[in-house]
């Protein structure tokens, strides 16, 4: 059995905001909140602090030399637990051991066992008038590894050919790479990802995950925690994951595990153009009644063209059913259909769901 890397132990944060007639104006810190007193008292408004709950009693283990995704939409209060963590923001109250140590007890042992990779860190790190691998190179010794190491992480990370190209003419994407590369330099058994492939083609999401796994767990031991609300991929990514909604957990467990706790079936993705929303929400009513189908996710994907996941337990008896009721009883076009596995995106559509959160 692998030895635990991280305890996090009934971890909950609780920031104060300050409201004038129930208009939240931010935290004490808000650099806005010097103005509110005023704008109470000419608008007659009484000064009141509210309570919010970014985590609730959150507790999970991470075990060593693994990747552990923390799943949730925004405002579930994923950032807010990587920033504990790693020491920036402290719990209202809760414990967190690293290694066995206790991290709050213990700060100075942070910045030696956990890195928080934040974007553009390389803006911190890096000269944009020296070049990629010159820059590296300088950085690299600073910590401990060599020119050898340089060259194998440019390889991985696909920046071979731009080794000799100055930092400030690079894309974002290519930035997005250095970052990754800075974080694994550092050195820290344990690094903390927030977000860490948003704004980058699926393309360079699945080399960033191959790097993470080949290079960082496989190579080196690193462990990984990896916050984000993007599921795509996660399966083949994940050791386990953690949904989070709301500032509690929601689900822990190897994504298999997950997947078969559910008890999922057979996921039928449908898209189709729809007269009204209306006239969908009337179909999808028909549709499911006979007990075979539950609707998943439904999606707006472009002007009157909707996607839709379906779990179906009769997925031969289905297909003919939701052609009868979608194309031959409501007239819509059907565009396109298939048929997958579940995953664990569908574990999560499933205990999260839609609807408007708030941002925490």
């Amino acid at each position: 059995m692998s030895a635990r890397t991280i305890d996090v132990i009934d971890v909950t944060k609780v920031f104060e905001v300050k409201t004038y007639g129930g208009t939240v104006f931010g935290s004490r810190e808000h650099p806005a909140s010097f103005v509110a007193p005023l704008v109470s008292e000419l608008l007659g408004r009484r000064v009141e602090m509210r309570k919010i709950y970014a985590l609730r009693d959150v507790t999970f283990r991470v075990r060593e030399g693994s990747i552990f995704c923390i799943l949730g939409p925004n405002g579930a209060g994923k950032t807010t637990l990587l920033r504990i963590i790693c020491g920036i923001t402290p719990p209202t109250r809760g414990e967190v051991y690293v290694f066995g140590r206790d991290l709050f007890a213990n700060p100075e042992y942070i910045p030696r066992t956990v890195t928080l990779l934040k974007p553009n860190m390389y803006k911190f790190a890096l000269s944009d008038a020296l070049t990629v691998r010159d820059n590296l190179v300088r950085y690299a010794e600073l910590h401990g590894y060599s020119k050898d190491d340089v060259d194998r992480l440019l390889e991985f990370f696909g920046l071979r050919e731009y080794e000799n190209v100055k930092v400030a003419i690079l894309s974002s994407g290519m930035k997005r790479r250095l970052d990754f590369i800075l974080s694994f330099l550092r050195g820290t058994p344990v690094m903390l990802m927030d977000e860490p492939t948003s704004m980058l083609s699926p393309e360079s999401t699945l080399m960033i995950h191959r790097c993470l796994r080949e290079v960082f767990v496989r190579g080196e031991g690193r462990t990984i925690l990896y916050a984000t609300h993007l599921l795509r991929y996660i399966d083949e990514l994940a050791d386990e994951v953690m949904i989070l909604d709301r500032g509690r957990v929601v689900e822990v467990g190897e994504p298999s595990a997950l997947v078969r706790k559910y008890g999922l079936r057979d996921v039928i993705e449908v898209e189709l153009r729809a007269a009204s929303p209306e006239d969908l929400g009337r179909a999808l009513e028909k549709l499911v009644e006979a007990g075979d189908l539950e609707l998943l996710e439904k999606r707006a994907v472009g002007e009157g063209v909707y996607a839709l996941k379906l779990l179906s337990s009769d997925t031969r008896g289905s297909f003919p059913r939701i052609i009868e009721v979608l194309h031959g009883l409501f007239g819509f076009k059907i565009l396109r259909t298939s048929v997958r596995e579940p995953t664990v995106e569908d574990v999560y559509m499933k205990v999260i769901g839609g609807g408007s959160r708030r941002e925490a």
